[in-house]
């Protein structure tokens, strides 16, 4: 029902992509009320340190690629490398998931 409501305000104004932004909210609007017994039932610890630090390699990435222009294919693809990079060095700076100590032999 959320998704057909959605539908038929985004894809007006929006097309295809209010059309996936209406299929996507409608996705995940049940799970927080589903997940929440879940985690009553089988409690698990939420990784808050990890999940800030891989936002903040996403961030970056996000700007590297936000400030290389162009429109090609080959610029495309220095977007899609200089991102991947930025996210990689940024992850393993900031020891995403202990890459940076296993790298090293420390852990």
């Amino acid at each position: 029902m959320l998704a057909i409501a959605l539908a038929a305000w985004l894809i007006p104004v929006w097309g295809a992509i209010g059309a996936a932004v209406a299929v996507a909210v409608a996705m995940a609007s049940p799970a927080p009320t589903r997940s929440s017994p879940a985690r009553q039932a089988f409690p698990l610890p939420f990784p808050s340190g990890a999940v800030i630090r891989i936002l903040a390699a996403c961030a970056v990435m996000a700007l590297i690629v936000r400030l290389r222009p162009g429109i090609t294919i080959v610029d495309f693809a220095c977007q899609v490398v200089d991102g991947g990079l930025a996210y990689g060095l940024t992850a393993f700076a900031l020891d995403v998931l202990g890459a940076r100590r296993r790298a090293f032999g420390l852990g």
